[in-house]
């Protein structure tokens, strides 16, 4: 979106909130399906706590990011920040979640 103009930025904007539309329902689901009942409502909370408390870091360094260069600049900063931790944090949690999905044996089975 930083490096794009008109229609590409809005269509990128766009398709940026329903891919985060389907992954908040995905990690939702899993979430609430690995909590047991008497925790989940506690492991939902922290959760919405944590993507809140990231947008009160993120929101500040940006405005900061805006002012020091530009907002071209910025989000292009804030992208290939996602992006490293996209393949430092979730590929290798991804990756765990599959190995542990391959050894769970489901109750009564």
């Amino acid at each position: 979106m930083a490096s794009s103009h008109g229609w590409l930025g809005v269509a990128a904007g766009i398709l940026f909130y329903v891919c985060r539309g389907f992954t908040s329902v995905i990690l939702q689901d899993a979430l609430n399906w690995r909590l047991p009942s008497s925790f989940r409502a506690t492991g939902n909370s922290i959760k919405s706590l944590m993507f809140r408390l990231s947008f009160g870091v993120v929101g500040p360094v940006m405005g900061f990011a805006i002012e020091r260069t530009s907002l071209n600049m910025a989000l292009a900063m804030i992208g290939m920040s996602f992006t490293l931790l996209l393949v430092v944090l979730m590929l290798p949690l991804c990756r765990r979640v599959e190995e542990l999905k391959l050894d769970y044996i489901p109750e009564g089975a």
